[in-house]
């Protein structure tokens, strides 16, 4: 009965966990204004030449709006100035 169980238990983790072997894209985003979005694009060929996904989402906005993006999670990077910030 115990055997039953745990195979049970198994088979119901199994169902749960997603099968999907597609690594995440990683989310670049990038400001409104050109040279932040070549470096937006820099940064996915880069990711790209390391065989990971990349996605760029540009021309997001300004400093406050794509910063607060990062800081909740909806982009992973993008290209800023020191001193900007």
């Amino acid at each position: 009965m115990r055997r039953f169980c745990l195979l049970i238990c198994g088979l119901i983790i199994l169902a749960v966990i997603p099968v999907s072997s597609e690594r995440p894209s990683i989310k670049v985003g990038s400001k409104k204004f050109t040279e932040s979005v070549i470096l937006g694009e820099m940064l996915v060929g880069i990711v790209g030449s390391e065989g990971e996904n990349a996605t760029h989402y540009r021309e997001l906005g300004g400093t406050r709006l794509v910063f607060n993006a990062l800081v909740n999670g909806e982009i992973d990077a993008y290209p800023e100035y020191t001193g900007t910030l």
